[in-house]
Formats: structure tokens, sequence, C-alpha cells
């Protein structure tokens, strides 16, 4: 198999998305041929895959669409068998079968916390998606978000689960056992990740003084501003520490001596830093929202992301109870078992092996048959929630 993956999201900021693309590649290459399209090839140095040097230009977010639309296609020629597209959206009269993955539809979803260019350029890309052999969901949550939605037939849609960005690899590093106690909280500061409830109830607990609440994660400047305008409000700037880029060692020390893990996510598509403090034995408290109890299960205490009085109840529950911090924490690490890199990448072959069989079928039956000559017609803009 010889596979041609749209890396073009990845621009070095090794969040998200960025990590699933990096992760997946990485496993990928050890079971076939990959060539992955990227302006910035030195993030792959370490890959046992080609790389294709794209523009510049595509590291924005318009510019990457453009390129999408316009330019992606002319690289899919006969030397691969299948394109990958790790984000939803797939080129139009693409020559090769595409599979394109959609790891969320918060901008339709939790629609009144984003912007409208951006809800308006996210609708512009799913309507591509009437390109695409195959779509793969991160989550059953989320397949069932595109089903709702009519965006694609549910038998064209395959659940595959991701694995950690990070695994316990602190060594040395002992940059969590600076700030103990604290309670940790790792995914940026865009809106639908509820940090600002977060922080109005850590400032409620009644717990020890000496307990710091750690922030981890990327956000524009105003998304920051806005995280400490929140905390000044609070009066608790001197027991919050934002630290904004860090490298894994020190995430995952971060991870593992933390005194518990919140993460208040308002709508996930999967809940990677779950996963990640799942495979750390973190004890996790979470939102009872979206895809996060799918993935957690039994290896979390939920709680109503959108009542900052239940945040506060379960922080306080769980920094009081030791044995039940025990238990959560025994049961997130069996549960981290069952996701993993290696898996995902193999269900992505067995999947592309599938549509490209599929696709040669099709056309030996019938060899002028033009594929997607017009748009799927079920497809409709649903009704944000």
């Amino acid at each position: 198999m010889n596979l041609l993956v749209d890396a073009s999201f990845h621009t070095g900021i090794r969040v998200g998305i960025a990590r699933y693309i990096e992760c997946l590649v990485r496993e990928l290459s050890f079971l076939c041929n990959v060539t992955v399209l990227t302006s910035v090839p030195d993030l792959f140095s370490n890959v046992k895959c080609t790389t294709i040097s794209i523009p510049a230009w595509t590291r924005s977010h318009r510019g990457r669409l453009l390129w999408q639309f316009t330019r992606l296609r002319n690289y899919c020629t006969k030397a691969y068998d299948l394109l990958f597209c790790p984000t939803p959206v797939a080129p139009p009269f693409c020559s090769i079968p595409v599979i394109s993955v959609v790891h969320d539809l918060t901008p339709l979803i939790a629609h009144q916390l984003h912007g409208s260019k951006y809800k308006a350029s996210f609708l512009i890309a799913l309507k591509s998606l009437v390109w695409a052999d195959y779509i793969v969901a991160d989550s059953h949550y989320t397949k069932q978000q595109i089903i709702k939605r009519g965006m694609f037939p549910a038998e064209k849609i395959k659940v595959i689960y991701l694995g950690p960005g990070i695994v316990e690899s602190f060594g040395n590093c002992d940059l969590g056992l600076e700030f103990e106690p604290y309670i940790l909280y790792v995914g940026g500061h865009i809106p639908n990740k509820n940090v600002p409830r977060l922080i109005t109830a850590f400032s409620q607990i009644n717990h020890s003084a000496h307990t710091k609440l750690v922030l981890v994660g990327w956000g524009t400047p105003e998304q920051i501003g806005s995280t400490l305008a929140t905390i000044d409000g609070t009066g608790i700037r001197n027991r919050v520490i934002l630290m904004p880029e860090i490298s894994d060692q020190e995430l995952s020390s971060l991870y593992h001596h933390c005194s518990l893990f919140v993460f208040p996510s308002l709508c996930e598509g999967f809940g990677l830093p779950v996963l990640e403090a799942m495979y750390h034995g973190a004890p996790i408290a979470c939102s009872y929202s979206s895809s996060l109890p799918e993935i957690a299960a039994n290896g979390a205490l939920y709680f109503d992301p959108t009542r900052t009085k239940s945040i506060c109840n379960t922080i306080e529950l769980l920094l009081s109870n030791q044995t039940l911090r025990h238990q959560l924490s025994s049961a997130a690490r069996k549960r981290a078992q069952l996701f993993s890199w290696k898996n995902a990448a193999r269900e992505l072959l067995q999947l592309a092996e599938k549509v490209v069989h599929t696709r040669r079928r099709v056309r030996s039956q019938s060899p002028q048959r033009h594929r997607h000559s017009k748009p799927h017609p079920d497809y409709h803009e649903g009704t944000a929630e």
C-alpha cells in the first residue's frame, strides 16, 4: 500500500490534530509506504517516510483550505493508492480514493462559542466530504453527530479510536514535584474548553490554600487574556500557574505528580488529554458530556460542565477521598490499555485496503462511471445544538 498523507494542518505546534498526524504517521510507516505532504518536513525527520514540501502559505487556515481545494489533488497521482486527509476535508475530483477524518463537530454543536468566520470555513470544509470515499470518526459520539446531520451515510463511517499523545516518559524531569500539591488541566484556552468555570470552581473549593491550579495549553493572546482576567477576578493569581508550551517529559511529569486531573470541556470529539491522564494513572474528574464518558468510562468521576458548583463539589470530593482517588487511578490505567496508535494505524490500513479494493472493483465493472458527479443528495446543514 502506497499511502499519501495530507499533513498540511501540522505547522509545528504539537497539540490536538497535530499530535494525531504525527503519532499516526509514525505507526503507519511501519505498516506501509507513506508519503507526507508537509510545510515543515523536519517534523518527520525521524519517521520512516517520504516527505514532499508544500508552500509555507498553507500554514494559515485560509491558505490551507485554498491549497486543499485547488492544489492537493495535483499530488494524487497513480504512484499512490489512497489519499488520507486527517482533517474533515476532501479535495474535489481526486483521481485516487480518499479517506477523511472528522474529529468533532464542535463549531456546530457549541456554535455560540465560535466566531462566524471560523464556522463558515468549517462548514465549507465539511461540505467537501462529498468527495471522500470513507469517513473516520474519533468516537461513536462523533459518528452519531455526523449521521444526525445527514452529512454522510452511516455505512461509510468507521470509528477508530486514538492512542495517547504522550505516555509516561518524564525520566529525571521533576517539574511536577516543584508544584505539589496541584490540580492539573491540559487542553488550551479556546472557549469550548470551559477554562473560566474551572478557575472559578477552583477559587471556591474548601481545601488547603497551598493547592495550586496548573493550566497547560496553547491559546491566542486574546484567549490567554480572557483566562488571566478570570484569574484576577477571583483573586487567586498567586495559586494559578499558566504553562503555554512545555516538553513531553515536563508534561508527563505533571500528569504523574498531580493530585487530580480536571477536564471541564463542554464538547469533545475524543478528549486526548483525558486519555493521556489515564495512561499516567492520574485521578480524573471530567465533564459528563459528548465523547468523554465513552473514552474514560469508569476511569473518571463526572460533573456537569455548565455548573460551577458541580465542578467544585467533584474536585472537593476527590481531594478529600484518597481511597476514591486510588480506585480511579487503577481503573484509568486499565482502561487506557484499550487505546493505542498501533491499533489505530492497523485499523486505518485495513480500511484503506477495503476502499482501494472497492474502487477498483467498481471501475472494472463500470469503466465510464464518474464518482461523485454531484454532492451527496442527503447532505444538509443540520441545526446546531
